[in-house]
């Protein structure tokens, strides 16, 4: 998710100093410390991301105030922008997520149950 938060903020502000750098590393760990929620098991995943993709938004708002306090986020053409570009590039990262995540878990499975196999074999000998 960083390189969302870089990514939106780095289209709408020039901003490359020293202060730009730190409040892209704390965004950055924001966002990073907001990944916990998907440790929760109590809530569905759909809630987990609906969750975090809000707060992530919140935090690249934030940053763009605080990188320039003049910016006109809230003008017609440009929340419109903004919020597509967040969304498309929240869900393409979700969805490079969601399936990477699959397919580990699928390998995981596959070799537990190769040993499972091979633990019958050498039990049945």
């Amino acid at each position: 998710m960083g390189s969302l938060v870089y990514m939106i903020t780095g289209v709408y502000t020039d901003a490359l100093t020293l202060k730009f750098k730190v409040l892209y590393l704390g965004a950055s760990g924001l966002v990073g410390l907001l990944s916990y929620i998907f440790e929760i098991e109590r809530i569905g995943i759909v809630w987990e991301w609906l969750i975090h993709g809000t707060l992530t938004f919140l935090i690249v708002i934030g940053l763009n105030f605080s990188l320039d306090s003049h910016f006109p986020l809230f003008e017609y053409p440009l929340i419109i922008t903004f919020t597509a570009e967040f969304i498309v590039i929240y869900v393409v990262i979700c969805t490079i997520s969601a399936m990477m995540f699959h397919r580990s878990s699928k390998e995981i499975n596959e070799d537990i149950k190769k040993r499972k196999a091979n633990m019958k074999n050498k039990s049945s000998h």
